[in-house]
């Protein structure tokens, strides 16, 4: 496999990433640059190498990088925000433009779960050809995170009483790191439930977790964004949400961009879970097994019909 190393700076911040080139025999048709997902900021994670493996024989070369802070990249991914992570990837972009490393300066995006966030920003900074969004919601980030919170507690068994409580501690939390709630009164009711058995279950902070400047961390960062790119975007975009998708409502996002944008294909997986692994809904947070074939095929076939 023919691949060229790429390394950029943003501001202070040394980025390093890699451009995998299809077989000189096929012709090459453009560059997919990918978004990463938020626990998947290095370059060498298997769903980006399945992407790689897809793509490259049907023409597509394959940007992958380390984001900031991972891997060989320099820089804080905990303090940066979904505009700084756009303005990493665009410098990548600029630099597949100013080598010519792209044929006719041909530029879709493939954005993963947190990238379905950050690609659509990239697309309002530079024009883009076509966007792939694979387990990925338009809803605000904090709206996600309780959907996640209150799936994780259904498949835990936990009562009806219990997920209320948990989503009104959640919210207060929120509250907190927007200025609504001060600290003093929001560690008085932590204490009261931090010792209830589905405190831990769903990944809440602890009261010794909660921040004294929350507004300086990334918690803060990703929940004041609430941008609505939906019907703005005017390339082809691809949408490929998991049946079986424990962290996001993958119907409910799937019916959002259909009906506010008219130049989406959206395809909702059957048997697959937030990674596109073939799961039943017992195996909807496994992390290992096979990857269902019809992400691969839509992938392939999708990236076909918009040449």
């Amino acid at each position: 496999m023919e691949s060229l190393d790429i390394t950029v700076k943003n501001g202070s911040n040394i980025l390093e990433g890699t451009l995998y080139l299809p077989k000189k025999s096929v012709a090459h048709l453009g560059t997919i640059v990918v978004a990463h997902g938020a626990q998947m900021g290095e370059r060498n994670h298997w769903l980006y190498k399945h992407l790689v493996k897809t793509m490259l024989p049907t023409g597509f070369s394959v940007l992958i990088s380390d984001r900031r802070g991972s891997g060989k990249s320099t820089g804080s991914f905990d303090t940066a925000s979904f505009q700084d992570l756009a303005e990493d990837l665009l410098v990548f972009i600029n630099e597949l433009s100013s080598q010519s490393l792209s044929p006719n300066n041909r530029i879709g995006l493939w954005g993963f779960s947190q990238g379905g966030w950050i690609a659509p920003i990239v697309a309002k900074k530079y024009f883009i050809n076509f966007i792939i969004l694979v387990s990925s919601t338009p809803f605000p980030v904090a709206d996600q995170m309780e959907y996640a919170l209150i799936e994780q507690l259904k498949f835990s068994g936990f009562s009806s009483g219990d997920i209320k409580d948990a989503v009104m501690i959640n919210g207060l939390i929120n509250d907190y790191y927007t200025g609504a709630v001060k600290k003093n009164d929001l560690i008085s009711i932590l204490k009261k439930f931090s010792k209830k058995k589905w405190y831990s279950v769903c990944s809440l902070p602890s009261v010794e977790e909660i921040p004294e400047a929350p507004e300086k961390t990334k918690w803060y960062q990703e929940i004041i964004f609430k941008e609505d790119y939906v019907k703005s975007l005017i390339q082809p975009i691809l949408l490929i949400n998991g049946e079986n998708d424990p962290w996001i409502d993958s119907k409910g996002s799937l019916n959002y961009w259909e009906k506010n944008n008219p130049n989406v294909t959206v395809q909702l997986i059957q048997n697959a879970n937030h990674y596109m692994l073939s799961a039943t809904q017992l195996e909807k947070y496994s992390i290992t097994g096979e990857i269902n074939h019809q992400y691969t095929d839509l992938l392939k076939n999708w990236t076909g019909l918009i040449q």
